[in-house]
């Protein structure tokens, strides 16, 4: 473990640790076959609720190139999908008048898709990847990456370089930074005045509601709400001016800004927020007693399944997988393997459990009885996607308090 933190990461005051799921291994770090026999790192993973400010976040944090050095590409986007982020990159373009003089960072760039894009238009770029794999990767295909952690120093030398931004792209970075108040000081000093950070984050809300403690892990270590996020940002006086209702992925879409000019959705998410009272104790107690229950109710679904003889399978983010199969204690013996649709992922195990990653297409060559859904969100998309499977006769377990199966 890096460091762990008695205090908040925003405001300083005492934390109170609201669900404990024990010593995990990191979540983030697949493993490969020559690693199956060392010993692992496990940490604890802690989430705690700062009464002052809101802020949900892990207590400890741990050392960033322990999951940097193993982070890998990200999927390759489904051809609908790209087609639809190159319309939107090429309607920013036009709608912001952006040329050959503006500039545009990415952070957490991974292997520069996003940058490539604007590249595309003669829009120069930068992107910021703390993992080698990716930035090298970004950088044979011509996008300029530097390979560094975020934060303040970074900014003031990217700025002093010239490189100040018109628009940002930081897509689910800010709740990976152990250094919180570093992460908004550099967005400040690396925006221009007019600019525009696009930022996304996962939405405590939508964790909450879901009771998704699949969602917590080492490398996300802050879990916010605009309640909680807003007066971090305006420390540094950048402004939430709009803002997107939490999508499918429970994922919270952010435009930030250097003045302030807020928006009726920013507005309205506040308020529900406050309605689901995402300021109070209560409401993190609640989601903490529903995340052990669901826990414990699948430990118990899977073990009754097993006793059967029939063999289950896991569908899913590896990453989620890890949290789910570790802190549910599901070795191996459960769960015979992890079906991701991650190419990135395919010949790793995951850690703990050392379940292989494999290609969703197993699934059907295989024919498992059972497959685990994670995230549960999932579970209709996934049901779609493999008919395959079903129409042979498997059947999902989709995790909740209590688990059913469809």
């Amino acid at each position: 473990m890096r460091g762990s933190c008695e205090t908040c990461r925003s405001c300083g005051t005492e934390l109170e640790v609201i669900l404990d799921l024990g010593d995990m291994p990191v979540a983030e770090r697949l493993l490969s076959a020559a690693e199956l026999g060392a010993p692992e790192q496990r940490h604890p993973l802690e989430l705690a609720f700062c009464e002052a400010c809101a802020l949900v976040q892990l207590t400890g944090s741990v050392d960033p190139h322990q999951m940097f050095n193993a982070h890998h590409e990200s999927a390759p986007l489904p051809p609908h999908a790209e087609r639809r982020l190159r319309l939107d990159v090429e309607s920013l373009i036009e709608t912001r008048s952006m040329n050959g003089a503006s500039q545009v960072v990415e952070i957490g760039s991974n292997a520069g898709r996003l940058l490539k894009l604007y590249a595309d238009n003669a829009i120069p770029t930068l992107g910021i990847e703390p993992a080698a794999g990716p930035a090298a990767t970004a950088r044979k295909s011509g996008i300029e990456t530097v390979e560094a952690v975020f934060g303040e120093e970074l900014a003031h030398t990217l700025a002093e370089d010239g490189r100040k931004a018109d628009i940002i792209h930081a897509a689910h970075v800010l709740d990976h930074a152990a250094d919180i108040d570093g992460f908004a000081a550099g967005l400040a000093t690396l925006l221009k005045e007019g600019g525009i950070a696009f930022v996304e984050v996962a939405h405590i809300g939508a964790i909450v509601a879901r009771g998704a403690f699949d969602a917590i892990r080492h490398g996300r270590i802050a879990y916010f709400s605009l309640i909680a996020l807003d007066p971090i940002l305006r420390r540094h006086e950048l402004y939430i001016n709009d803002a997107s209702e939490p999508d499918r992925t429970g994922t919270l879409k952010l435009q930030v800004q250097r003045f302030d000019a807020r928006k009726a959705g920013v507005r309205s998410i506040l308020l529900a927020e406050e309605a689901a009272a995402l300021s109070t104790r209560a409401a993190y107690e609640a989601f903490a007693e529903k995340a052990l229950q669901t826990r414990d109710a699948l430990s118990s679904t899977v073990a009754d399944i097993t006793a059967g003889a029939a063999r289950i399978a896991a569908y899913g983010s590896s990453e989620e997988a890890a949290t789910v199969l570790n802190s549910a204690g599901l070795g191996r013996e459960a769960i015979a393997y992890v079906c991701d649709p991650n190419p990135g992922t395919h010949g790793r195990y995951i850690p703990g459990g050392h379940q292989p990653v494999v290609c969703p297409s197993q699934l059907v060559a295989d024919r498992p009885e059972f497959t685990l859904i994670m995230p549960s969100m999932n579970a209709e998309t996934v049901a779609k996607q493999e008919a395959g499977y079903r129409e042979a006769g498997g059947r999902f377990i989709v995790p909740s308090a209590e688990p059913h199966v469809v």
